[in-house]
């Protein structure tokens, strides 16, 4: 008697050893797991903004992986390079993202502002940061602004918004940033650079209008016919 319970017993254990097992219990490759597919696929990315940072180029702080990127400059037709990217740029990066990795295919630089420094308005309490005026136009400077290739005019020790004083004569500079409610805040600000594409005669002035003196615009419109070259063909004569 004793002896059949005993078979029972150990009869209804492997029954159940072998039902956990037939549903994948322990671990077991019986059952049919779902393995999850990956659905991070890249997507398209446009950003802009302002370079902080290398090692690849970082824009507002984030990183994009440059090794495959085409570098292009406005009215600048000569081959660039991520060697030629400086700090404080505002740029326009095309790419792709892949969770949170960025890759850049492409990144633009446009300056700006370009034309004579007229003058400075120095802060009253750090007068290295303030604003300056280009073609009309105030220029905010401040901590963040990035100086470039200009030279310690005022031979202070430090390169700022001092060393853009006209004097004698007014400094050229390139100007990369954002229009702001209180005027054009510069994030870089260098010495204007000639290219093959333009000269340091040229000016550039960027923005929204918001009005339009009609009696200037045709002044200039009758200087640029007057300015324009004339035609020197003839017409053939009419057969009569």
């Amino acid at each position: 008697m004793h002896r059949a319970q005993d078979v029972f017993r150990k009869t209804a254990l492997a029954t159940a050893i072998l039902g956990l097992s037939a549903c994948g219990g322990g671990g077991g490759s019986g059952g049919s797991a779902t393995v999850p597919v990956s659905t991070n696929e890249p997507t398209p990315v446009t950003a802009t903004g302002v370079i902080t940072g290398f090692g690849s180029v970082y824009v507002n702080g984030v990183r994009y992986d440059t090794s495959s990127a085409e570098v292009e400059f406005e009215d600048d037709s000569r081959t660039k390079t991520e060697d030629d990217l400086r700090l404080g740029m505002k740029v326009v990066v095309e790419g792709t993202r892949s969770g949170s990795a960025r890759t850049a295919d492409r990144i633009h630089y446009d300056r700006d502002l370009k034309g004579p420094v007229d003058s400075i308005a120095p802060d009253p309490v750090d007068p290295s940061i303030g604003s300056l005026l280009l073609l009309g136009q105030t220029v905010l400077v401040d901590t963040n602004t990035v100086f470039d290739d200009l030279g310690d005019a005022n031979l202070d020790g430090s390169i700022d918004l001092r060393d853009l004083a006209p004097a004698p004569e007014p400094v050229i500079v390139e100007i990369s940033g954002f229009a702001t409610a209180d005027g054009f805040l510069a994030t870089r600000i260098e010495r204007a650079e000639a290219t093959e594409d333009d000269s340091d005669d040229d000016g550039e002035v960027k923005g929204v209008v918001t009005a339009l003196d009609e009696a200037r615009l045709a002044d200039y419109h009758r200087i640029a016919l007057a300015a324009a070259p004339r035609s020197t063909e003839r017409r053939p004569a009419e057969s009569r």
